[in-house]
């Protein structure tokens, strides 16, 4: 039980679990007492309690009521199938059955049905405890949905970003201000030799790039957040182990706050230029040699 009051002077910090022989020393367990009144019904977590072999619910506090729309008499007349989606109720009834046998770990995004037939998701902690004789499960249910929701938010970003980065005919990459990748589209990750761009999240050039490339990247890296500008050069690239031209752009990373953040970058391969410029460079001495 997640707790952050105080009783007869001994303090539980928010977070910390309870046991049943600690509730019950406490008079946490007693239904009409003080302390149970305060526990229970003051807690900003959603609690509901179980008979563990109906699976029928005897108790939910007020945070549970609002959470997911009933009154106390309606959760009083529903059980543990009543307030998850059906398709979820295998996994549900796998982790009742064993917090039954004891186990108290935390399950995490617990999806949760409202009265309204909208979808919440939960953290749930689930004790076994024997109250007032009844075998039982207490769940104490904290919403996580905006929390998911985020996550989700910031997962399709990174699909968003990942689609245009693999859809560029460049290597392209973004990295933070120690100089880790922190994403990396397909041409990029070919050109190391890696399986995947993935597989370079968090590595540096010093782990992909023999060292005296990887060394002239850095430093470039550093003038571009240091100066706060843009910057284009013409660089090697060691493309799948062969030394290829680059022509490369850099530019610093900014947060909303105008604070550098890392780089972001682009390189596209002009070797074919390049040698084509040589040969013209070659011809053109060459001309100037039959001249002389």
């Amino acid at each position: 039980m997640r707790v952050g009051k105080k009783t007869k002077g001994k303090s539980y910090p928010s977070g910390q679990f309870l046991t049943e022989l600690e509730m019950q020393n406490e008079g946490l367990l007693r239904p009409g007492s003080v302390k149970y009144q305060i526990f229970f019904e003051v807690s900003a977590d959603g609690i509901l309690i179980a008979d563990i072999e109906t699976k029928m619910f005897w108790y939910a506090n007020p945070a549970a009521c609002r959470m997911f729309g009933y009154t106390e008499e309606e959760l009083r007349a529903m059980g543990v199938a009543d307030i998850h989606p059906k398709a979820d109720l295998p996994r549900v009834m796998v982790e009742f059955e064993a917090r039954s046998r004891g186990a108290t770990t935390l399950v995490p995004e617990i999806p949760c049905l409202r009265r309204d037939g909208t979808v919440f998701y939960a953290d749930v902690n689930t004790v076994k405890m024997t109250i007032d004789g009844r075998e039982s499960n207490v769940g104490f249910f904290r919403d996580i949905t905006e929390r998911k929701q985020a996550e989700n938010a910031l997962k399709a970003r990174r699909m968003e970003l990942r689609a245009i980065l693999d859809n560029l005919p460049f290597l392209a990459w973004l990295k933070d201000r120690e100089g880790r990748f922190v994403a990396v589209n397909e041409p990029f990750a070919l050109a190391c030799g890696a399986a995947s761009p993935d597989e370079l999240i968090g590595k540096t050039d010093l782990d992909v790039w023999p060292r005296h490339l990887a060394e002239c990247y850095r430093t470039d890296d550093i003038e571009v957040m240091k100066r706060g500008r843009k910057k284009a050069v013409e660089e090697f690239v060691a493309d799948r182990g062969l030394e290829k031209w680059f022509e490369t752009f850099k530019a610093p990373l900014f947060d909303i706050n105008g604070n550098v953040i890392g780089t972001t970058g682009i390189a596209r391969d002009i070797t074919g230029r390049r040698l084509m410029e040589e040969e013209i460079r070659k011809h053109r001495d060459h001309l100037d040699e039959l001249v002389r």
